[in-house]
Order: C-alpha cells, then sequence, then structure tokens
C-alpha cells in the first residue's frame, strides 16, 4: 500500500485496570465446590475429545491485561452457559508465560466487596485449571472473584492434597467491570499473565518449559454463579462448567480437554481511514484490525489525540498554553503544565546539540520574513536586527522544580512548527499501541507519518515522498515498519524575489532562509525526533550532517540538492 507523503494527505474503550491482586488462601481453599469424594465417576463424565487452541500472541503483555478486544483479537474464544449468564474464555501465549481472559455476564456481581477472608469466595468465581504436561494426576489453580482477589493451589489428584503453599509467583491480573450505556454493571473480564518460570518446581520431569507450538496439555475452565451473593451463597447456586461438557465434575484432569500451543493464525484484517484538518494541514490515520467494527472510535480517538496536542502547543491559537506564553513570558515565571515543560526541555536538548541550528525562538524571524501568515515578503536590515535581538533559545529559561517558564527579554516568542508535528503523531501512535492496534499508519501533511507494524499482506507502509521539483511526482518510495519519515522542503512555503527564491526554512543564527537545498527526509523510529532533526540537517547541510547521524544508528538522511536545469540529485546519508 503506497502513499504520498508530502503530496498526498496520509494521510471497547478501555476500562480503568485494578491493582495486582491480593491473595487469599482461606481454610477452604475452594468454598462451596464439590469436595473430591462428592464428584461424580469419571465413567459419567463427557470425555470428548474437543480441544481449545491457545495462540501466540501479537500483542504485548501489558495491552492484554488492560482488557481491551484488539489486544485480544487473535485469541480463539469459547462460550458455555445461559445468556443471562454466560462465560466466555480466551488464552494466549508465549515464551515467557500464559495469557488468559475470563468475560463473564453477571446481573449481580459483588464489585464492592472487600474483606480478605473465606466469606469472598461465598460469590461469583472463575477457575483454571492447568494439568502441566498432561499427566492426569495433578493440576494448578487458579481462582478469581470480581474484587480481584485470587487464590492459587497446586493439587494432587491421587493424593487429593490442596497445596496452598504453591504460589504463583509472578502472577499478574487485573478484573475490569462492564458498564452498559446507563452506567449499570453488567459483567465483569478477568485477565491474568500467568509466568511459565511460577510452575518449574511443580512441573512433571521432562515437561518442556516454555511449551513448544504443537504441545499439547490438559486443561479446564470454570465459573460459580451466586446470585444471592455472601448472605445465602447456596441459594440459586450454579455450577457452570465448560469442560466436562454440562457435569459439575471439574476437578478430574483426566477428563479434562486439551489445550494446544500453536501459533499465531494468519490475520484477517480490515482497515478503517479517516481525515480531519488539524495542526494546519490534514491529519491522516489508517489502521487495521480484526474487528472491523472496533477500527472507527479507534481511528477517532487518534485524530482526537493529534487535536488535543494541536489546542495545547498552537501558537496560531490564543487560548492555548503556547499563546499564553508567548503574551505573559517576558514579564515573568508563568506556570506550564508538565507535558509541555517537558517537551520545552527537549526543544532546548536538540537546540544545544545542534547549536542552535533548531531553535523554537524563531517565532520573530518567520513573522519578519511573512511566514506566519503565509504572505512573504523581503524584510529590511534593521527589522532583520530588531528580530535577532530577540531568538536564541538561551531567551527561553524553564524552572523544571517550579514547573514554570518565563523569557528574560521583551519581544520573545516560540514557534513549535518544526518539531510539534513530529510529537503529535509520536502521542497518536502511542495511543494507538495502548489501544492494542499492530497496523496503523499515521500523518500529518505528509511532513510527518509513523508507519506502525505492517498493512495485511505487507512487510512494511510504502509511503512515496514527493518530488521537490514536481508536486504531481513521487521522487522516491521508503518503507516504514516501527519507523517514521519526516519531510522538510523548501517548496512547503516560499515565496520569489528578484529572481531568488526564499524558503520558510530559517536559519535561527544568520536570520536568513537557507538556500542551496530543496529539501531533506529523515527516516528515524521517533517522528519527534525526525522532525526536529530535519531541520537541523536543513540548516547544516550534508557536508556537515555525519556528526548528528553517528549519532542515531537507526537513523538516514535523503538530501534533495537543485541541479542545472530545475532538476534535483540525491544525497543519502546515515544507517
Amino acid at each position: 500500500m503506497r502513499f504520498e507523503a508530502a503530496a498526498l494527505a496520509l494521510g471497547a474503550a478501555l476500562t480503568v485496570a485494578a491493582p495486582i491482586a491480593p491473595r487469599a488462601s482461606p481454610s477452604n481453599p475452594c468454598p462451596g465446590q464439590p469436595s473430591p469424594s462428592t464428584e461424580r465417576p469419571v465413567a459419567a463424565i463427557d470425555t470428548t475429545t474437543s480441544h481449545y487452541v491457545a495462540r501466540r500472541m501479537v500483542a504485548e503483555q501489558g495491552s492484554l491485561l488492560e482488557g481491551g478486544d484488539g489486544a485480544w483479537a487473535g485469541a480463539d474464544r469459547i462460550t458455555w452457559g445461559p445468556d443471562a449468564i454466560a462465560t466466555s474464555f480466551r488464552a494466549l501465549w508465549s515464551g515467557e508465560g500464559l495469557a488468559v481472559r475470563f468475560d463473564v455476564t453477571d446481573p449481580s456481581p459483588w464489585h464492592t466487596l472487600t474483606q480478605r477472608d473465606a466469606r469472598l469466595w461465598n460469590e461469583e468465581v472463575v477457575e483454571l485449571f492447568l494439568d502441566v504436561g498432561a499427566t492426569g494426576r495433578s493440576y494448578a489453580e487458579i481462582e478469581w472473584n470480581p474484587a480481584n482477589t485470587v487464590v492459587d493451589l497446586w493439587v494432587d489428584r491421587p493424593e487429593s492434597r490442596f497445596d496452598k503453599d504453591w504460589d504463583a509467583v509472578g502472577l499478574e491480573s487485573r478484573v475490569h467491570p462492564r458498564k452498559d450505556p446507563a452506567g449499570r454493571t453488567t459483567g465483569w473480564t478477568a485477565v491474568a499473565f500467568l509466568p511459565w518460570s511460577s510452575l518449574a518446581a511443580r512441573a512433571p520431569a521432562g515437561t518442556g518449559l516454555p511449551p513448544k507450538p504443537g504441545d499439547r496439555w490438559r486443561f479446564n475452565v470454570f465459573r460459580i454463579e451466586r446470585p444471592s451473593g455472601p448472605a445465602e451463597p447456596e441459594k440459586d447456586v450454579q455450577y457452570l462448567p465448560w469442560s466436562p461438557t454440562g457435569q459439575t465434575s471439574f476437578h478430574v484432569p483426566r477428563a479434562f480437554r486439551e489445550i494446544e500451543f500453536a501459533d499465531p493464525a494468519p490475520p484477517t484484517l480490515a482497515c478503517h481511514e479517516e481525515s480531519r484538518e488539524t495542526m494546519g494541514c490534514t491529519g491522516t490515520v489508517r489502521v487495521c484490525g480484526p474487528d472491523a467494527l472496533a477500527l472507527p472510535p479507534i481511528v477517532g480517538a487518534a485524530l482526537d489525540e493529534l487535536d488535543r496536542v494541536d489546542r495545547l502547543m498552537s501558537h496560531y491559537r490564543r487560548e492555548s498554553p503556547l499563546s499564553r506564553l508567548n503574551r505573559e513570558a517576558a514579564n515573568g515565571p508563568v506556570p506550564v503544565e508538565p507535558e509541555l515543560l517537558d517537551f520545552l526541555a527537549e526543544c532546548l536538548r536538540w537546540s544545544r546539540e545542534s547549536d542552535g541550528a533548531f531553535d523554537v525562538t524563531v517565532g520573530p524571524l518567520m513573522k519578519t520574513w511573512g511566514f506566519f501568515r503565509d504572505e512573504g515578503r523581503l524584510p529590511r536590515e534593521d527589522e532583520l536586527s530588531r528580530a535577532l535581538a530577540v531568538v536564541g533559545y538561551r531567551h527561553l529559561v524553564l524552572d523544571r522544580e517550579a514547573g514554570t517558564v518565563r523569557f528574560d527579554r521583551p519581544g520573545v516568542e516560540l514557534d513549535l512548527g518544526g518539531i510539534g508535528k513530529g510529537y503529535a503523531v509520536d502521542r497518536a501512535i502511542e495511543l494507538l499501541r495502548r489501544r492494542g492496534v499492530a497496523s496503523a499508519l499515521a500523518n500529518l501533511g505528509g511532513s510527518s507519518v509513523y508507519g506502525l507494524g505492517a498493512p495485511p499482506g505487507g512487510d512494511a507502509w510504502e509511503v512515496g515522498i514527493q518530488d521537490p521539483t514536481d508536486p504531481a511526482k513521487t521522487a522516491l518510495t521508503v518503507s516504514l515498519r516501527d519507523r517514521s519519515l519526516s519531510v522538510s522542503g523548501g517548496y512547503a512555503r516560499f515565496f520569489e524575489e528578484d529572481g531568488v527564491t526564499y524558503a520558510h526554512v530559517m536559519d535561527p543564527r544568520t536570520g536568513r532562509p537557507v538556500q542551496g537545498l530543496l529539501s531533506v527526509a529523515v527516516l528515524s523510529t521517533s517522528a519527534t525526533d525526525g522532525d526536529a532533526l530535519d531541520n537541523v540537517l536543513f540548516v547544516e547541510g550534508p557536508d556537515r550532517a555525519l556528526p548528528f547521524l553517528e549519532r542515531r544508528r537507526s537513523t538516514e538522511a535523503l538530501f534533495f540538492l537543485p541541479t542545472p536545469g530545475g532538476r534535483w540529485r540525491l544525497v543519502r546519508l546515515g544507517r
């Protein structure tokens, strides 16, 4: 899939996670459940060969624990029980551990229960039984309730021994309440990650840990529903096993189903794309994933994030925090939002590192040359002198401890146009990652583009860089996979005077537009860094570029230099 970077506009809500669950070890480890001596004999249990396939996980562990459907899209799903109290189960695995998820429809969940004793178990519970190595003799048992209290046991079946001292070290779990549009709780989602290392001490000899694709163990999943809660725990209680089907005997590992560890299924992905005018250009976000219905709100949230950064950092918006700084910071320290303060500190780092080739105090120069309102004019020397007197990153004074910013003289103005788009794109990509998105392309006006993962059927996002001498043509195509493209081009905003072309890319140290370059494109793992670096390299030129690139081994720069006849030649440096 190709997009033109400069000429073309490239371009399930999450609940708040509960803390890591406290552990409980009640005197009866499984209150309300049938004891081994009262269970049905194995011969009476459904022992059909159906099994569950656990796919290797694609999303990060943290995304899985957040419970978003996007991160779990690659997991097979089983559902059982009556519709009013249906339960579903999903599992994914990696070389580090097993991730499991229960989605519980529950008309009366006890989410406010805070007691840390056996009474917790006189209500709703979901359980995982894992026969490590498939011996049919012993298994790990882990239970959750809606308050995210966990019991972890090791059960030796022949001896009917419940080992309460076994600890699933490193287990992380979350419980997310689910609500309807009116705010009523309709159920809960329990998510956990169990490290293989926690099973190693009790695993049978010869058991491969971690498992490998094709390995099969035995397992079972189960739910108890107690609609009357702690007051009358046995009234209308329902035992809801998935395996063995329709039976309440759920402690017999020989009758468990199989869980097969497999590679990810080939994804079937849908894509959704939307565009919006933001930050003075067209912002476009394209997201691909297995759930087509989930994509539009995710794309909308990413575009909202671009708008949020614009509201924070635009010097065209009078009400923005940046505009307030430009009005007030010469009069004394101005309190600033932590995000903007951190970002300005990053801008100062770039200014120091580039010896002023990058400088966010360039605002007065942009106005003097008419680029602020895209008018374009040749200033007088006295106008340039006045502008240069208030340009320079040393006039920007940050107090990180006090959380304030001030200017050391009147007339200083910040203009984040040289780096703000890259920062906005990075924030949008970060949001998509938190939502479990693995394939996306975010673009702001073609000058800042990030390719997350790859599009369906491809190895990377293929993005075309505009020919700097002909906007109808593509100069070359680059591949973006978890990296960004940032383009700074003199052709974007310029004017001509007496046969000389003056572009908007300014050398803050001389106060004059840079001559001798058509455009610079930077490939980087950070859109923020790429956006700053394309300005630095445009000012410094290819002859002085190597020191900046040598400090960033994964970064590449493409210089488009003019040649006679109105064409260009390419100089490629880095990586």
